[in-house]
């Protein structure tokens, strides 16, 4: 299967009340996420530590019938094992090693994404993500949202095999780590947005700069920097990450042209005075 092909066709979207949570908890050792839904796009992840429930068992689930990819991920731990030698020989400084696999299953480099959950999660056992394609090409963010749903299906299963006061303890940790993840973002976005305001700045200087080496005379609003600022805060993190990327494509293209222009009224400048 191809992983972003305009012509794939869309895939029918899973069944929220066949194949939901309660679903899930009907079969032993299988943690399901909640569903993430992008432009006609959904994401559903299934964790099982059980050594019992491989990658392949899960992809066969039922939740994940009509799906255009089941990318997966296991890590288990290996039967070998290195020694830390910084601090002796000891039996006690060996350093767990794991073994792990991948399987795109279309969708490129997203699998790396399922088995990068897996470590830092510190867990073992099998991780499948599944998307419903939806006919949009969602490009890099929805390596964010595979992510989200792997991360989400392990921390279903700590919650349900936590005790009471374990439980308790995990929701206050979590509450406290979505509120530093939230402000993180909220300062990533601030930071990027002044980044994308500079970048505006020189680009139009940039412009300016290439209109006079070619005799032209650029004309811009005053006022659209501001309304670029306000779109800028309408936009999520990932875009604009993205916008930062063809800012800095757009300069380099500028300072090409800008370089060639200069050429040809050097060489123009020769031609003149040898004439």
């Amino acid at each position: 299967m191809s992983s972003q092909n305009s012509k794939r066709p869309r895939s029918p979207s899973p069944d929220a009340s066949q194949y939901g949570h309660n679903a899930a908890k009907a079969q032993p050792g299988i943690f399901l996420s909640q569903r993430k839904t992008d432009r006609a796009s959904t994401f559903l992840a299934i964790y099982s530590p059980s050594s019992s429930n491989t990658v392949t068992a899960l992809q066969s689930l039922p939740h994940f019938e009509g799906a255009t990819h089941r990318i997966s991920a296991f890590r288990v731990p290996s039967s070998q094992a290195t020694l830390n030698t910084g601090s002796g020989f000891s039996s006690s400084n060996k350093i767990r090693l794991f073994s792990t696999g991948l399987d795109d299953d279309g969708e490129k480099y997203a699998a790396k994404h399922v088995l990068k959950m897996l470590e830092e999660e510190d867990v073992t056992g099998s991780l499948v993500v599944a998307r419903w394609y939806g006919g949009v090409m969602l490009g890099p963010v929805r390596f964010t949202h595979i992510e989200e749903v792997a991360r989400g299906a392990i921390a279903r299963w700590r919650s349900d095999t936590a005790g009471p006061e374990s439980a308790s303890k995990r929701m206050k940790s979590d509450q406290e780590t979505e509120e530093q993840t939230r402000l993180r973002e909220q300062a990533d976005k601030e930071g990027m947005t002044k980044t994308l305001e500079r970048r505006d700045q020189s680009i139009k200087a940039l412009r300016g700069l290439l209109a006079e080496k070619k005799g032209m005379v650029l004309k811009e609003k005053a006022s659209e920097s501001e309304e670029q600022k306000k779109a800028y805060e309408a936009i999520e993190l990932p875009q604009l990450r993205l916008l930062d990327k063809q800012r800095d494509k757009t300069i380099g293209f500028l300072l090409k042209q800008i370089d060639e222009a200069e050429a040809k009224s050097k060489q123009k400048t020769i031609e003149c005075a040898d004439g």
